[in-house]
């Protein structure tokens, strides 16, 4: 979580030490791997972030937030990951936030703004949610989310 925290202050070079600190006690945490992608997508090493991520997912396929980083640039293949979350787990709002994530990429913020309301509607307190209808849709919010 520290590793999390200097990624999004934007001290990637500190995180990554930390999350490998974190990789050596726990080499099967997935998250701990998730941590080391996330920082490693913030320095733009794709390459090595998609392998550190695919890690994640294989130590713990099942968790639906693991997918948006696969994005990376390729919508289309991180799109038919969470198609295929959704299918598995239709009421999983996790997957229906980062399924709004990637239509907000893709330009389609009617689209994202669905998504973030079923995932609002399973779970109103998903922050992540509030924080992608904040950040591209609607300036009449309050009337976004009713409809």
């Amino acid at each position: 979580m520290i590793s999390e925290c200097h990624t999004r202050l934007g001290n990637v070079e500190e995180a990554i030490r930390w999350v490998n600190r974190a990789l050596q006690l726990g080499p099967n945490v997935s998250y701990c791997h998730w941590a080391r992608a996330y920082a490693l997508k913030q320095l733009g090493v794709f390459e090595a972030a998609e392998t550190t991520i695919a890690e994640a997912l294989r130590l713990s396929p099942a968790n639906p937030s693991y997918y948006s980083l696969l994005q990376m640039g390729k919508t289309d293949r991180a799109e038919a990951a969470i198609k295929s979350a959704l299918a598995n787990n239709p009421e999983d709002p996790i997957t229906h936030t980062n399924q709004g994530w990637i239509c907000l990429e893709s330009g389609e913020a009617n689209r994202a703004l669905a998504h973030f309301k079923e995932a609002l509607r399973i779970n109103p307190n998903t922050a992540s949610v509030r924080q992608g209808v904040l950040y591209n849709c609607p300036p009449d919010l309050d009337r976004a989310l009713s409809l």
